[in-house]
């Protein structure tokens, strides 16, 4: 799927759900995020491998709700994205810009492409037919120019959507009394060094405020993130430093406003963005849960805990139809290029095919109550993977549940048995099929500790058609 097309609507519902949930949590905390757009949304694979976890990430815009309820100077955000408020000099926000900010993302879900510039008077079922109209109405909600028409909070949103999801009718809240804002100076004491300039703001600012909410955005990227009002109406890029020019100056320079250098651009990351592409490549595991990301001014991204266990190397096969990275102290025999599925395990494939043994000790790792560790991997055109009889060890290990996963563009069925009696501690017996079903693979990992290796030696495991 490209990233020009929609996804499925229960996809997108259950993802808008998750979102709004995590936004909810950055709410809490205090924050308002006011850069939610699809390049903030990513996935993590959790560390047992077995499904992936929604983050909010690049909190360089956040901005504390102690500092954001009364009149902001900046107009910040992504156009498209981007509440109307957030796009008007001396606008004070609230949570409710993330509601909007959500909003925007659920559309594009829906749709395929953001929302545009508000007021958004265009519903996603324009563009995605399929899309309900219950649907369009609380999204639109969310999208709402008027903030106290939208959703009050990401937690009331995404019970919305949740409502949805279980062929109800959502619950309309009541609306909050808003709170009275207080004044520039009261919430932003960074700038006490620009009085003069912050008092005299107010007379030089547009005698149209919401004139800006209906300016066109003539950003190159889309999800390229606007610092001011002059890059706004592209009159000059935006910079990290303006100082302010007198009342009788330009009329651009009339808006230029003292800003805080940014942050310095977040380390590269691994996970994968929120774009119909990926979703579409099978990457997205629907029900994630969602985990927030906070960085504070001057702060830094969390790293993802490093891989435990020793370190892996790749080793391959003979014909390299067989890559797969293992303990630097498993070895590969290359005496051995071929098995015989038939003849070894009973697979209806009696053809010399490809095998990899990687482990110290080959004469002490061939039967599963031997006590050397290691890997074997065998190609067949036999689909019954693993083989029944030789990958059962319920007469010496317990057995655990099996479970299924993505192996580049296969999938595995993966058994882990564990407090074996005799050999070694845990062996993983996993059976892989390509998605074309024209061949499998047989892999057995013996391992002689913890932490267990499985999932980490799939990973790095690379097939080829025998």
């Amino acid at each position: 799927m490209t990233a020009d097309r929609p996804l499925p609507v229960n996809e997108a519902l259950a993802l808008i759900e998750d979102i709004a949930h995590g936004v909810e949590v950055i709410n809490k905390l205090g924050v308002i995020h006011r850069d939610l757009k699809p390049s903030n949304i990513l996935f993590q694979t959790t560390q047992d491998g077995r499904g992936e976890r929604l983050l909010i990430a690049d909190l360089g815009l956040a901005k504390a709700l102690a500092h954001a309820s009364g009149a902001f100077t900046l107009p910040v955000g992504t156009p498209g994205y981007m509440s109307p408020e957030q796009a008007r000099f001396g606008g004070g926000l609230d949570v409710r810009a993330d509601v909007y900010g959500v909003g925007a993302l659920s559309y594009h879900l829906l749709a395929g492409r953001s929302p545009g510039p508000a007021p958004v008077r265009v519903p996603a079922s324009k563009h995605n037919p399929v899309v309900p109209p219950a649907v369009d109405a609380v999204v639109l909600k969310a999208l709402e120019a008027d903030r106290e028409n939208r959703w009050p909070t990401a937690a009331a949103y995404a019970e919305a959507v949740a409502a949805l999801r279980r062929g109800e009718e959502p619950v309309k809240p009541a609306r909050p009394e808003p709170e009275p804002a207080p004044t520039l100076l009261e919430t932003s004491p960074d700038l006490q060094s620009f009085e003069p300039y912050a008092r005299a703001a107010p007379r030089n600012a547009d005698p149209d405020p919401d004139r800006t909410a209906a300016i066109p955005f003539p950003a190159p990227d889309p999800e390229a993130t606007v610092l001011d009002r002059d890059a706004l109406l592209g009159q000059r890029p935006a910079t990290p430093f303006q100082q302010p020019s007198p009342p009788h100056g330009p009329p651009s320079d009339r808006y230029r406003t003292p800003v805080a250098p940014p942050p310095p651009p977040a380390r590269p990351r691994s996970s994968r963005l929120l774009i119909p592409a990926v979703v579409g490549a099978g990457v997205l595991v629907i029900g994630a849960v969602a985990v927030v990301l906070v960085r504070l001014s001057g702060g830094e991204d969390p790293q993802p805990p490093k891989p435990s266990g020793p370190p892996l190397v790749q080793v391959a096969d003979p014909s390299g139809k067989i890559k797969v990275k293992v303990p630097q102290t498993w070895v590969l025999d290359p005496a051995e290029p071929t098995w015989n599925p038939a003849g070894n395990a009973g697979l209806g494939d009696a053809a010399a095919r490809p095998v990899l043994r990687a482990t110290p000790e080959k004469d002490n790792f061939r039967d599963p109550t031997d006590t050397g560790p290691g890997l074997f991997a065998g190609l067949t055109t036999a689909l019954d993977v693993p083989p029944a009889t030789t990958s059962d060890h319920s007469d010496n290990c317990t057995k655990g549940k099996p479970r299924t996963r993505k192996v580049g563009g296969l999938t595995a069925t993966v058994t882990l048995w564990s407090q074996c009696k005799t050999g070694v501690p845990m062996i993983t017996e996993v059976g892989l099929v390509d998605s074309g079903r024209t061949y499998a693979a047989w892999v057995r990992i013996k391992q002689t500790g913890t932490p267990d290796l499985t999932d980490r030696i799939l990973d790095g495991l690379e097939l080829q058609a025998p």
